[in-house]
């Protein structure tokens, strides 16, 4: 019998995200987004980062995790009320 392919998928935040909390949205981050993000000064307030793309999937204490187009995590890392950087997972 032929095994059935499985697609990968990416890993769950529990995995790395300890004392993540899901925010019920599924809140991802396009290509085009990506590049906006790459451009931007550093350090940004959260209600810039949240008009800019939307809630994100989970949040911890120090970070949002977006989704990136179904593959990695964008993480945008804080300090407080401000966003200092990000980092993709």
């Amino acid at each position: 019998m032929a095994e059935a392919r499985t697609t990968a998928t990416p890993a769950s935040t529990n995995e790395f995200a300890p004392g993540q909390q899901p925010y019920g949205v599924d809140g991802g981050i396009t290509q085009q987004q990506l590049v906006y993000l790459q451009v931007l000064a550093w350090p940004q307030t959260y209600t810039d980062m949240v008009n800019n793309f939307g809630f994100p999937t989970y949040r911890t204490e120090t970070g949002d995790y977006y989704r990136l187009e179904g593959s990695s995590w964008i993480v945008i890392e804080y300090s407080g009320p401000q966003a200092t950087s990000y980092r993709t997972e």
